[in-house]
């Protein structure tokens, strides 16, 4: 009799031991799938901030591309000669674009943190076949003036210039998971184009 009481304690806690072993590893593979879960939510979140951005950028480089309008009636050459003015109005366009505030920080900081820095700024005017770049830094002080033929002239990030358009550069910091913060730069160049200039180029 004492025989099999011991045998039936024995067969009891082998079976409370292998439960609490499913249990453990049912418990693993959920925080497995919910890390994983997270990871592609976030990872979504920076694509759609540097979609984001890129847009922002675009609509505030063409925001600022104030043509010489006296000078596209008179010869149809297209041309931004107010740089102080074209500055403003970018900065303007890009702090309602991205919903920055005066200091430049974004007032939703879930993805964007600390203040967005305007690293680059560049006016670049093509009269017949010569490119004239004008660059400011992020206080709208004229940095470097240069000349070249078109087809020579690139922007920073290597882009060919063959229109009259505005090229800028941000910096900033995307905050990746709680925690880890990525400093990230991104570039954009919006060129303006004639429909005199569009019906040359299809015919």
């Amino acid at each position: 009799m004492h025989l099999k009481i011991r045998n039936h304690l024995q067969q009891s806690i082998r079976g409370s031991d292998s439960g609490q072993a499913e249990w453990v590893a049912g418990l693993f593979w959920i925080l497995i799938l919910a890390i994983l879960l997270c990871t592609e939510l976030q990872i979504l979140a920076m694509k759609s901030t540097a979609m984001m951005v890129e847009d922002a950028l675009a609509a505030s480089n063409l925001a600022s591309a104030l043509i010489d309008v006296g000078e596209f009636g008179k010869s149809g050459r297209i041309l931004i000669r107010d740089e102080d003015e074209a500055f403003r109005i970018y900065m303007d366009a890009l702090r309602d674009n991205l919903g920055l505030n005066d200091a430049m920080e974004c007032v939703n900081q879930r993805l964007i943190t600390r203040a967005v820095e305007v690293a680059d700024y560049m006016i670049c005017n093509v009269d017949e076949n010569m490119v004239c770049t004008v660059r400011m830094d992020g206080t709208g002080r004229v940095v470097s003036r240069e000349t070249g033929s078109v087809g020579t002239v690139r922007t920073p990030d290597g882009q060919v210039i063959e229109h009259t358009g505005i090229y800028s550069r941000l910096h900033f910091y995307v905050q990746c998971f709680p925690g880890l913060v990525v400093e990230s730069n991104m570039g954009k160049f919006a060129d303006i184009v004639s429909e005199k200039g569009e019906e040359n180029e299809n015919r």
